[in-house]
């Protein structure tokens, strides 16, 4: 982000201290190392003998890929599920909770938390950060529309 600044070190600054693939902030990667993905579940960290739980999620880090993708569709999974369950909301869609996945890997929790308990609706104009949050929605749905039509091809 540019601003005017008469400290040379301050002329640009990243909107986040983010760093990695997924753009997983310190406190994010902290929280998402509880979890690991195993056989297209999400599980826990838990004792280390239980051979249900997460073993090796210590040795994670944010700036390998395949980590970065396993924690950020882990925390995703489980922001996503608990949100809907605090609201009670059964009946969501498919589209609904990817959309809720979009909105709370952009805006956080808190945000995702109230797009769930408006009925899935944006406020006008929503905004996070520099980004507006229903271009933001459209720009994922169309690349996920591409995505389908590309794979339809094969």
């Amino acid at each position: 982000r540019w601003r005017l600044t008469c400290n040379q070190f301050e002329v640009y600054q990243p909107a986040s201290s983010a760093v990695g693939m997924y753009q997983i902030t310190d406190a994010t990667f902290r929280e998402a190392r509880r979890f690991c993905v195993r056989d297209h579940v999400v599980v826990e960290d838990g004792v280390w003998h239980d051979v249900r739980s997460c073993w090796f999620n210590g040795l994670y880090t944010r700036v390998v890929p395949s980590h970065a993708v396993e924690l950020t569709a882990a925390l995703l999974d489980r922001g996503v599920a608990q949100t809907l369950e605090r609201h009670r909301i059964a009946t969501a869609t498919l589209g609904q909770k990817q959309d809720l996945a979009a909105v709370i890997h952009l805006c956080g929790a808190g945000p995702g938390d109230a797009y769930a308990r408006r009925g899935f609706r944006l406020t006008a104009g929503q905004r996070c950060g520099d980004h507006d949050v229903g271009r933001y929605l459209a720009h994922v749905n169309a690349r996920k529309r591409e995505f389908a039509r590309l794979a339809a091809a094969d």
